[in-house]
């Protein structure tokens, strides 16, 4: 596998992935992965500016649809991710190499993506075919089944996560076992399974300390490195699924360990119903 530093530094992400070429060697599907990374950074970026928007006050009151640059941005970034990893996975059959690996990549983040998609606007269209988006139309998909699609999608990766990066020097910059089981604590939490998302916030293994899932951001001339899923995501994820905190306390625990700068804060406000 090539080194994750050295493909940012090279590359700004390619903006659309070749079909014809990137599942029949491993470099190259290991190049399309990367690719979905840079992506998904992108979207991770800019779905944290709305959501910093949205704490200001300036779109605070107003019901979130993509009808704004702000909005139609996270939209756009969003759908560039699933259609890069739809065309991942649905040539994942045509390798000469065993592509479990890849595929839970894929997987993993199409899982995450919708799950964010879902809970920013709610009803999405839930598109699993690589399509070219901007050509066609697609009816939204209820919130409760864009949800139960991104909690397989999770669920389906976590046996062979961990085989792409592994424990690594870079494993933090893709998604892991302990950053999936993260994500299914939250989602868990979404959807008023308490004692569920308990289980999965106690499912760490923590082998980055500093960082559970770092995204790395390449525009061509510069990197911007983010965390995204922190160590302390673990127990405040636990915290909120025991049932024993109250809502003040709750918040009170988040912003101490970084408020709105920490990946999940609009999120928990929406489930604690502080937020819209």
């Amino acid at each position: 596998m090539c080194n994750a530093f050295d493909y940012i530094e090279s590359n700004e992400g390619k903006t659309v992935i070749s079909e014809d070429t990137f599942f029949q060697d491993e470099t190259n599907i290991t190049a399309a992965i990367y690719g979905v990374y840079n992506h998904l950074a992108r979207f991770i970026e800019l779905q944290g500016n709305l959501e910093e928007l949205a704490l200001s006050g300036i779109v605070a009151k107003e019901k979130i649809t993509p009808s704004c640059d702000a909005i139609s941005n996270v939209w756009s970034a969003g759908y560039t991710v699933i259609r890069d990893v739809n065309t991942i996975i649905s040539h994942s059959g045509n390798c000469p190499f065993d592509a479990r690996k890849y595929l839970a990549q894929a997987m993993a983040v199409r899982g995450f993506v919708y799950y964010n998609m879902a809970m920013l606007w709610g009803d999405v269209p839930l598109i699993t075919e690589p399509v070219t988006v901007g050509d066609a139309f697609f009816p939204r998909t209820p919130k409760a089944d864009v949800y139960g699609f991104a909690v397989n999608q999770l669920m389906t990766s976590l046996d062979k996560i961990d085989g792409f990066a592994g424990q690594t020097q870079n494993a933090n910059l893709f998604l892991n076992s302990d950053a999936v089981n993260l994500l299914m604590a939250e989602l868990m939490l979404t959807i008023g399974e308490g004692q569920t998302a308990e289980k999965f916030a106690s499912e760490s293994r923590i082998f980055q300390t500093e960082s559970v899932f770092t995204t790395a951001y390449s525009d061509g001339v510069n990197i911007t490195y983010q965390q995204v899923l922190m160590p302390s995501h673990f127990a405040l994820l636990k915290e909120e699924a025991s049932g024993k905190s109250t809502p003040e306390d709750i918040l009170l625990h988040w912003k101490q360990q970084g408020g709105s700068h920490l990946f999940g804060y609009w999120a928990m406000l929406k489930r604690l119903g502080l937020a819209m």
